[in-house]
């Protein structure tokens, strides 16, 4: 009979849809999942290619700041150097100040000495040219009584 027939072909036609459909959703969801690894794929070597550079960056600002302290280190090194040899510079001048002021000390000392034992023969050729007078005083008294 011809219904018959056309249920038969509406069935086999509803299964033919259903089997297209069910394809069609196995595809999209194939679809879906190579996406989404291609995704997890593409973020994964965004994660990769960013981690490369943090570390690159890293390893450049590392360098870059060891860099900067060597050149610290060196300035410090350079400056006690230099405060050092300042400071020996200073005591060298410090020395050579005192030296001279001993020096100066000993020539006066000496100077002092020489004009105390200056004045001290002074008052010795007084006292000899005193006594030696009063020694002639006394000649011409004794020779004025004498005679």
């Amino acid at each position: 009979p011809w219904w018959l027939v056309e249920r038969r072909e509406r069935a086999v036609s509803e299964a033919a849809r259903e089997a297209a459909a069910a394809e069609a959703r196995r595809a999209g969801e194939a679809e879906r999942q190579a996406e989404q690894e291609a995704a997890r794929v593409a973020a994964a070597d965004m994660a990769e290619a960013l981690r490369i550079e943090l570390e690159t960056k890293q390893a450049a600002l590392l360098r870059a700041a060891e860099a900067r302290a060597a050149v610290l280190d060196e300035q410090r090194r350079h400056l006690e150097r230099e405060a050092a040899a300042r400071l020996e510079a200073l005591a060298e001048e410090e020395a050579l100040a005192s030296a001279a002021e001993r020096r100066a000390a000993e020539r006066q000392s000496v100077r002092q000495g020489r004009e105390r034992q200056r004045r001290e023969r002074e008052a010795q050729l007084r006292d000899r040219m005193a006594l030696a007078e009063e020694a002639r005083e006394r000649e011409e008294e004794e020779e004025a009584l004498a005679s």
